[in-house]
């Protein structure tokens, strides 16, 4: 049978005497469909958008700035506060200590006082040569303070050395608080100096407390007589 061609068939009763009939159907020829191409759009950022994300960067950078900036601030606060406390702690009563110190030898050394310095030198088994100085400070020729100066110089650091430069690190840390006295101990490679510092007129000589640290020269001794005195015990004052 025609592919054009359909028939129409009656199953009825009369189907007998029914001639079938054939009907043709045109057929449109399909034309070759040509292939869509798909084009994707790129999409369109607006301006608006542009703008709000530079104003959302320079945001971010400023706030990690300002958060920078407040750290640098925080750290140099914590270092400021830290110095004053050590300042004030620490620094503050050296300075006093060092600034009363000062005083009191501004007021020795200044003009109102003399000085009177009596030394003799003795030479001990070739092993070490010792000093003993004395030094008095005077206004009008009476004994107002006085330091009391041995130096020790040793050519073989043995058994005496050992011995002095323990008593020299003992006296450094051992405070006297003894009002007008005061004793020091100086080390020197090869040399050890003690120096016994008295304030004559305000230390007391006659108070059974400072009976072990008690001063031969005395306040208000005429200074003649302090010369004389050593002197006669073979010290060259000058």
């Amino acid at each position: 049978m025609d592919d054009n061609k359909i028939e129409v068939l009656d199953t009825g009763e009369n189907s007998q005497n029914v001639t079938p009939v054939q009907v043709q159907v045109p057929v449109q020829p399909v034309n070759n469909v040509e292939p869509v191409t798909v084009v994707s759009t790129p999409e369109v950022t607006t301006g608006t958008e542009v703008v709000s994300d530079q104003e959302n960067s320079v945001k971010t950078k400023k706030l990690e700035k300002n958060e920078g900036f407040l750290k640098k601030i925080y750290t140099i606060t914590f270092i400021v506060a830290v110095l004053l406390i050590a300042f004030f702690l620490i620094i503050m009563p050296l300075a006093n200590r060092w600034q009363d110190r000062l005083k009191t030898k501004s007021a020795i050394y200044n003009s109102k006082y003399k000085v009177l310095v009596c030394s003799k030198t003795e030479e001990r088994n070739s092993v070490l040569s010792r000093i003993e100085a004395v030094k008095v400070y005077h206004s009008n020729k009476k004994a107002k303070k006085v330091d009391y100066i041995t130096e020790y110089t040793f050519y073989d650091k043995g058994d005496e050395y050992n011995k002095l430069l323990e008593e020299c690190t003992n006296a450094g840390e051992k405070k006297e608080d003894v009002y007008g006295y005061s004793k020091t101990c100086l080390i020197n490679d090869d040399k050890i100096t003690f120096n016994k510092e008295y304030d004559l007129e305000n230390f007391d000589n006659t108070s059974k407390v400072n009976e072990q640290i008690k001063s031969s020269i005395l306040h208000n001794q005429n200074i003649t007589e302090i010369e004389k005195k050593y002197v006669k015990d073979s010290y060259l004052c000058e």
